[in-house]
């Protein structure tokens, strides 16, 4: 087994304009922190609309405690059409509830991955008692895998993660 370093941040960003060489440096400097070090990763986001997707996701997770279930329904709907879609946006999700209990374990404060969104996920820190996004983060991959395994509805899926942040006792597949 060969254990593989994460790419410094200034190759990675070297990579990303060899390989999407019309990539602005915002874009490329906001991938790169998402990536961590992972050129497949960020080449991955980028195909996938990721800043699009991240957005979209933000934007929901903004409004929680008090989701709008309709507009999380329908965005669960569009988002889960495409498998390679839906893949990303499990990997947000279940990335910022991680993002979230390491720094809470920590001590530390939320700083942006992407622009604007450590204000919003350091908001959304602050609202749950200790250990919340470490026990939202560890259901919540449960019931992807579960969902993965048993070819449940990835729509529903994506609503149970969002009703999970908001509460991690949600049930949602029956995890």
């Amino acid at each position: 087994m060969v254990n593989m370093d994460p790419l410094a941040p200034a190759t990675l960003a070297k990579l990303l304009e060899k390989f999407i060489p019309t990539i602005g440096d915002g874009e490329k400097d906001a991938i790169s922190r998402y990536a961590e070090g992972s050129i497949g990763q960020a080449l991955q986001f980028y195909a996938d609309g990721g800043m699009a997707l991240y957005g979209e996701l933000l934007k929901t997770v903004s409004t929680i405690p008090a989701l709008d279930i309709v507009a999380l329904h329908n965005n669960a709907e569009k988002l889960s059409r495409e498998e390679q879609k839906y893949e990303t946006c499990r990997a947000i999700l279940t990335g910022w509830c991680q993002r979230l209990a390491q720094v809470e374990a920590r001590g530390q404060r939320v700083t942006d991955v992407m622009p604007g969104d450590g204000m919003i996920l350091q908001k959304l820190l602050d609202q749950f008692p200790p250990r919340h996004f470490l026990l939202t983060w560890e259901k919540m991959s449960q019931m992807f895998r579960q969902a993965e395994w048993s070819n449940l509805d990835k729509r529903q899926a994506l609503i149970g993660a969002f009703l999970m942040m908001q509460n991690p006792s949600y049930p949602a597949l029956a995890v």
